[in-house]
């Protein structure tokens, strides 16, 4: 929400005037607040009084599903669902040499994706990463 532009308040006279006027009377100049920068969502639509940080996280499944395109690692996710879908348990598999498996749980498949990827990130992160190799396709 925009504040309403502040009015600036001008008198006309002379310096010496101007000197005789008491501290309140006379005009300071006011700062203007820095320009509002406009935010968009990823189909060019402005975002309208949002609160987006400069600096958003990344999602894990992001992070991992990048590192496997460096690296040439293949990933699959296998999702089960638990009770009345109220969670899932979901798998991801790493093509390394030998195959890593990692799970996560969450309330939605993105969230069991990305409690999956964290652990997995987590599992390379403590192997090293000169130590993974992509596994050989036939």
């Amino acid at each position: 929400m925009q504040s309403p532009p502040q009015q600036q308040q001008l008198s006309m006279t002379n310096p010496q005037q101007q000197q005789q006027q008491s501290p309140q009377q006379q005009v300071q100049p006011q700062q203007q607040a820095p320009p509002q920068q406009n935010m968009y969502n990823d189909k060019g639509l402005e975002l309208q009084n949002s609160t987006v940080s400069s600096t958003q996280a990344v999602r894990p499944k992001d992070q991992l599903m990048y590192l496997a395109q460096i690296l040439g690692l293949q990933v699959q996710f296998t999702d089960f669902p638990k009770g009345n879908k109220s969670e899932y348990l979901s798998l991801v598999s790493l093509s390394t040499n030998p195959p890593h498996v990692s799970h996560g749980a969450g309330p939605t498949i993105d969230d069991s994706h990305d409690q999956a990827c964290l652990t997995a990130l987590r599992a390379l992160a403590k192997m090293g990463l000169d130590t993974v190799t992509a596994a050989k396709q036939d």
